[in-house]
């Protein structure tokens, strides 16, 4: 069961682990240049007092908020309107952010799918599967990815190092371990993705923790748990205490693990992949990168959106009789507030990635995911671009990722001040991992790009999944899109998101898939 995994966070606050360098680390200087890739200051203008300049007025079919894979879905399937998809970065992705350095794409986010049982929501893979991206594979039963050559071999898939050692698993071979395994088995077939599909009798275990279903169940071995905390934040940033058992059970039973032929599929950049399938099928008039939605109130049927190109503070005053809400829903405080009170207790977990652009990189064994649990609970491994099928002449890339408290998240913006201090921890990790100098591995480093998420991803919780404000809004030409609409925070449910969300708003035209 080898799967991408967050560690347990400790509670020392990762400013303090700054503070806390080896004096080692702190005599050494690193000779490369870090950059520091946050969006936060362009989010943080919706916060400001609304422009005073004059707007211009436009109109168009409908307004897609926000460009990661939701809006993107959403924004595809209705390219042939007159839509707008405005996006606050200057990049497309959201979670699946990407960047690109001197011609070659790195990963910034979301970094993996895996194929697809015959069980998933039919309407999300036949969608792919029109887009080029899926194709059902007869022999082996299940969808997979086209790109075949971005599959992952299975010897060079991961290693865990713990305390000075290494296993292929983060689960320990401990007693309770394939007890556990079993339980998690029984359930396989019965929980698939997207999870509104999921029946009814096991939406119970939506109401309690993973960590109180699985005490119940008798798990009591803290080497287990451990593990168990680790594969939570894989997906969902938060351990089995502060995930629902639903959660929990998904991402162990919605695929046949142990009986099927599933493969990882990675490219070097990352689900940024996905993001770039996708625009291909918008125009570029269509796509507003860089432009705050910074307003958005109702006008009679219609809306009024107010929309600020952040480059120029040119300013639009959008009429338009439908809208796509793709965006975080933590920024509906600001934005559209009478819909804020549904999504005031949603939680988000914050990442932060950094990639080393290496002019060489270390004579060890290749494994694409290198986990490591240590003391630093924060870190959570790194990926090491040689395993993947990077295009030619393309300089190795490690990529580390990190997983904070969502309580942390305001200490993100202290990252500038500090992307030193920061960037020697994740070499300190590194090297340890490879067991050789922290001087050496930083003198193969070329250059290095810091990206935070202060709302990475949504925790769900108990109670969390099934909270469709689509269904408690009266509001037929207004849909809500995202992961962080009551649902778990992977691919296939942003992508089912989009196609609900243009469902919503245009229930006449089901041909649009």
């Amino acid at each position: 069961m080898n799967r991408r995994s967050f560690l347990q966070l400790t509670a020392l606050p990762w400013w303090g682990l700054w503070a806390c360098q080896s004096k080692a680390n702190k005599a050494s200087s690193l000779h490369f240049p870090i950059h520091l890739l946050d969006d936060s200051s362009r989010g943080h203008q919706l916060m400001k007092n609304k422009s005073a300049k004059t707007p211009q007025e436009i109109q168009k079919d409908c307004l897609i908020v926000g460009g990661g894979i939701a809006g993107l879905t959403a924004a595809s399937i209705l390219k042939d309107k007159n839509i707008w998809l405005c996006e606050l970065s200057d990049r497309l992705g959201g979670s699946s952010a990407y960047f690109t350095h001197q011609g070659y794409t790195l990963c910034q986010g979301a970094h993996y799918e895996l194929d697809y049982p015959r069980i998933f929501g039919q309407e999300a893979t036949t969608w792919l599967e029109k887009q080029g991206i899926l194709r059902w594979d007869k022999v082996a039963d299940h969808w997979k990815f086209r790109a075949q050559e971005y599959y992952i071999k299975d010897e060079q898939l991961e290693q865990c190092y713990q305390a000075g050692s290494y296993r292929g698993d983060v689960l320990p071979d401990v007693a309770e371990k394939e007890y556990f395994l079993d339980l998690m088995r029984s359930y396989e077939g019965k929980v698939a993705l997207p999870s509104a599909s999921i029946p009814e009798p096991l939406r119970v275990f939506n109401l309690i923790s993973f960590q109180t279903f699985l005490k119940q169940k008798g798990i009591r071995d803290p080497r287990l748990w451990q593990g168990i905390d680790h594969h939570m934040r894989d997906d969902y940033g938060a351990n089995a205490s502060e995930v629902s058992a639903l959660a929990g059970i998904v991402y162990y039973a919605c695929r046949p693990y142990t009986s099927d032929s599933l493969e990882t599929f990675s490219p070097p950049q990352g689900n940024a992949y996905f993001v770039e399938q996708l625009s291909k099928t918008l125009s570029p008039d269509q796509v507003r990168k860089g432009h705050l939605v910074k307003a958005i109130r109702r006008e009679g049927k219609a809306f009024r959106v107010e929309i600020e190109q952040l480059d120029t503070g040119k300013v639009y005053a959008l009429k338009v009789p439908k809208i796509i809400f793709a965006a975080q829903k933590h920024t509906l405080k600001y934005i559209f507030p009478e819909c804020f009170p549904y999504f005031q207790s949603l939680r988000y977990a914050p990442w932060v990635v950094q990639n080393f652009i290496m002019k060489a990189s270390p004579d060890r064994d290749i494994y694409w995911q290198n986990e490591v649990l240590s003391s630093d609970k924060a870190f959570l491994g790194f990926i090491n671009s040689r395993s993947q099928a990077s295009p030619p002449g393309s300089p190795p890339v490690l990529t580390a990722y990190y997983c904070f408290p969502d309580q942390e998240r305001k200490y993100l913006l202290d990252l500038p001040g500090q992307k030193q201090a920061f960037t020697g921890r994740s070499l300190q990790h590194i090297a340890q991992y490879w067991e050789m100098d922290v001087a050496e591995l930083s003198s193969m480093v070329d250059t290095s790009y810091l990206k935070s998420f202060g709302h990475g991803m949504p925790i769900p919780g108990p109670g969390y999944l099934f909270r469709d404000a689509n269904l408690h809004y009266d509001m037929p030409n207004f849909a809500f899109a995202g992961t962080d609409n009551g649902r778990l925070p992977l691919f296939l449910e942003a992508v089912d998101s989009g196609i609900q969300a243009v469902k919503h708003v245009y229930p006449e035209q089901g041909n649009l898939l």
